[in-house]
């Protein structure tokens, strides 16, 4: 796949199959713009991801750091030791004692229309925010997403997720420690992402592969990077990235991340504007697999609380039916 170093924009589509390896329709995309303005779709979703192997940047405290209960934002501070992996010492404890037993985050008092205990359905909503704040602008004249500051995110203490919803992730705590404190970003957000991208499974495959689907575009010399330190180093500096342009603005960045796009971003997708939530299934679908409109809310307000989005909370997925299948009415 050829890369131009002028274009990495979102889009909204998966890939189709690899044979032997079925791609996760809940996956994210990343479009590459050649020289000559065609596009190159990717898949960084639950079969692959993005980035280029980080140059040396300044270690700091992770951003992202989760919330007290009650929550309060948690500003970067002093910078680690050089030899010391960002701490996550700070994170909520008494973990759920079984998967479904719901968040210990506490809600965010920054995001609207927050609830203490995630729901699915058409009124989904979490402790950082509805589903309908996160997708702000979809039903409308494009996506506008919301302020959250990467800071202020409510989220579960890794080691609690790693005791139940993210047991797969476990034992890839130290690549998620070394690259969250080379890219100043919490290590638990990193395993939260791999859970969403590949279901922490180091050898999912497609056209983007490994855990956190990274672009073989943004690996060294564009191949695919599946080497499991290479890989979640390739989320890292993509989402760092994001944060970057964002503003800090977790909600942008992470929708970035998955292929959402707003008018600013300035794409040239769906006549202009952002996402709206008839895109997938007319315009995207001409790119892929139709778009999953629950992301947000599956990532915030599910991976982000310990909930099994994919497995035994399936229940409290957003108010869409994104069975990727736009011939049976739905929208994604």
């Amino acid at each position: 796949m050829t890369v131009s170093s002028r274009y990495l924009l979102v889009a909204c589509a998966t890939l189709a199959a690899a044979q032997g390896n079925q791609l996760d329709p809940r996956a994210s995309i990343i479009p590459i713009f050649g020289p000559g303005g065609e596009m190159n779709i990717v898949h960084p979703g639950s079969n692959g991801g993005q980035s280029v192997p980080p140059a040396g940047t300044p270690i700091g405290t992770p951003i992202g750091t989760p919330m007290a209960t009650p929550p309060v934002a948690t500003p970067v501070g002093t910078p680690p030791p050089a030899d010391d992996p960002p701490s996550t010492t700070t994170e909520q404890s008494n973990p759920p004692a079984e998967t479904n037993s719901g968040s210990t985050s506490g809600v965010n008092p920054n995001a609207q229309g927050a609830c203490e205990k995630t729901t699915g359905g058409a009124n989904a909503c979490g402790p950082n925010g509805s589903q309908a704040w996160l997708n702000t602008g979809i039903t409308g004249n494009g996506w506008n997403p919301p302020f959250l500051d990467i800071n202020n995110i409510s989220h579960i203490a890794l080691p609690d997720y790693y005791e139940n919803a993210g047991a797969k992730c476990k034992k890839y705590d130290e690549q998620f420690q070394n690259s969250g404190k080379k890219y100043n970003i919490d290590p638990a957000i990193l395993a939260f992402i791999a859970m969403q991208e590949s279901s922490c499974n180091a050898d999912a495959g497609g056209s983007t592969p490994g855990l956190m689907q990274c672009d073989p575009g943004n690996c060294p010399n564009g191949a695919p990077c599946v080497e499991v330190n290479a890989n979640v180093d390739c989320g890292a500096k993509v989402l760092r990235d994001a944060l970057d342009q964002a503003d800090g603005n977790a909600v942008h960045a992470f929708g970035a991340y998955n292929g959402w796009f707003t008018a600013s971003d300035d794409t040239g997708l769906n006549g202009g504007k952002g996402l709206t939530e008839d895109y997938p299934c007319t315009e995207g679908r001409k790119h892929g697999d139709p778009q999953n409109l629950n992301y947000m809310h599956e990532l915030f307000n599910g991976w982000f609380q310990g909930y099994d989005i994919y497995g035994a909370n399936s229940d409290l997925a957003g108010k869409y039916n994104c069975d990727q299948n736009c011939d049976d009415g739905s929208k994604c």
